[in-house]
């Protein structure tokens, strides 16, 4: 599962579904700033379905704002996947 994270907004957009092999070697924080075409993580080929919005997650989930520490741990991830089925969906 990947998310995506706007530190200005603090808007949390999701999910999307690692559809390629190079999802094992995304480091943490990879896109906080931009993405580097040269890099592993730029390999990784996304798939989604319906993609929510949670406006302000970072108020709600304190985690989220330590971009260069943000790892998430699978009870993060599923508590995330919850809060995103109640959320609306994005319109974007």
């Amino acid at each position: 599962m990947l998310f995506i994270y706007d530190p200005v907004s603090k808007n949390l957009i999701g999910p999307f579904t690692a559809a390629s092999a190079g999802a094992s070697r995304i480091e943490t924080g990879a896109w906080s700033t931009k993405i580097d075409e040269h890099s592993a993580s730029a390999n990784v080929k996304l798939e989604w379905e319906d993609l929510h919005i949670i406006k302000n997650a970072g108020e709600r989930f304190p985690f989220l704002n330590k971009q260069e520490k943000c790892e998430l741990s699978t009870l993060r991830v599923q508590t995330l996947m919850d809060a995103l089925k109640e959320a609306p969906l994005f319109q974007g």
